[in-house]
């Protein structure tokens, strides 16, 4: 019964292939008949698919298996792949095939219906490592969201040696891969560089909102200027908690942080301390020229010995036009300020700056200590002050 309907199919090129289905023969028997899958590019396979005649598609997937390319199907026949997918045949096979997925995207077919379909995507990870690209996917205007929403992860993209840039370039939007729960760290782990999220206009607020930690970005050996310079605002990563302690462990100079405009305060009223800037070797001189008030130091709590410690000089201070006064209202010990004379500072230009001394007196401070630092009085006479207190 066999033979008659292949040779029948053989002579007439016009025979529909539901008839061969609806005689409850199966595909293979094309296969094993040596007849070649693209001289039935002209058949209507639709309705072989459909299922209605209740033949299992298996016998498509055996026909790959035996080594029939699907670019045929693809290319000549015109058929949609979809068909496949609903009929409920498994992709994996045709990646085990040794088949390319470029012809599935060539073809106009939409990945999300793999997606939709129940495939697992670690497959076409597979594939990409064996050969085909997923740049591919992208230039097709495949959309990546349908992967992260399928919940696929995307680490296994990253691992396959993709680079992340042709996503960014393609004009997917990096916080659809966030939301998904992936994290940051697999990028830059794979040698991923930054500065392409910072190019296409990703804001990195969606990434401290997703809880990453820009440890990992410091560690990575990213620069952190990148950050600054494309107008990201430091608050953001202050106020998501990240600890600049962290950005002075990298090497990362703050006076980029004050060129950008970036306001200390800020750092300030975060919690953050101080003499971690100091100890990191950040002269306070450039704080000082960018016009930040030291007002906000002592009001955060922060101890001048610090700066004094560090080497500061307290000129610098008085020049930039910052008060004295404020240092005493907050409770600082002068005695600091002694200690510091004693290291070589002079009080002249504390005096010659209008500071009045009288501040000193009001919060109980000797002036013996001045008389003990080996201070001339002489030069408090001259701006003024009265010495009957």
């Amino acid at each position: 019964m066999l033979e008659p309907i292949i040779n029948k199919l053989g002579r007439h090129f016009g025979q529909e292939l539901p008839c061969l289905v609806q005689s409850g023969h199966e595909l293979p028997c094309l296969v094993r008949s040596y007849l070649e899958l693209p001289c039935l590019s002209g058949q209507e396979l639709p309705s072989t698919l459909s299922g209605a005649s209740g033949q299992e598609q298996p016998c498509l997937v055996q026909s790959v298996q035996s080594g029939q390319e699907l670019p045929c199907l693809c290319s000549l026949s015109g058929q949609e792949l979809p068909c496949l997918v609903q009929s409920g045949q498994e992709l994996p096979c045709l990646v085990q095939s040794g088949q390319e997925l470029p012809c599935l995207v060539q073809s106009g077919q939409e990945l999300p219906c793999l997606v939709q379909s129940g495939q697992e995507l670690p497959c076409l990870c597979s594939l990409v490592r064996s050969y085909p690209e997923l740049p591919c996917l992208v230039q097709s205007g495949q959309e990546l969201t349908c992967l992260v929403q399928s919940g696929q992860e995307l680490p296994c993209l990253v691992q396959s040696g993709q680079e992340l840039p042709c996503l960014v370039q393609s004009g997917q939007e990096l916080p659809c891969l966030l939301q998904s729960g992936q994290e940051l760290t697999c990028l830059v782990q794979s040698g991923q560089e930054l500065p392409c999220l910072m190019q296409s206009g990703q804001e990195l607020t969606c990434l401290l909102q997703s809880g990453q930690e820009l440890s990992c970005l410091v560690q990575s050996g990213q620069e952190l200027p990148c950050l600054v310079q494309s107008g990201q605002e430091l608050p953001c990563l202050v106020q998501s908690g990240q600890e600049l302690p962290c950005l002075m462990q990298s090497g990362q100079e703050l006076p980029c942080l004050v060129q950008s405009g970036q306001e200390l305060p800020c750092l300030v009223q975060s919690g953050q301390e101080l003499p971690c800037l100091v100890q990191s070797g950040q002269e306070l001189p450039c704080l000082v020229q960018s016009g930040q008030e030291l007002s906000c130091l002592v009001q955060s709590g922060q101890e001048l010995p610090c700066l004094v410690q560090s080497g500061q000089e307290l000129p610098c201070l008085v020049q930039s036009g910052q008060e004295l006064p404020c240092l005493v209202q907050s409770g600082q010990e002068l005695p600091c300020l002694v200690q510091s004379v004693q290291s070589g500072q002079e009080l002249p230009c504390l005096v010659q700056s209008g500071q009045e001394l009288p501040c000193l007196v009001l919060s109980g401070q000797k002036l013996r200590c001045l008389l003990q630092s080996g201070r001339e009085l002489p030069c408090l006479v001259q701006s003024g002050q009265k010495l009957h207190y």
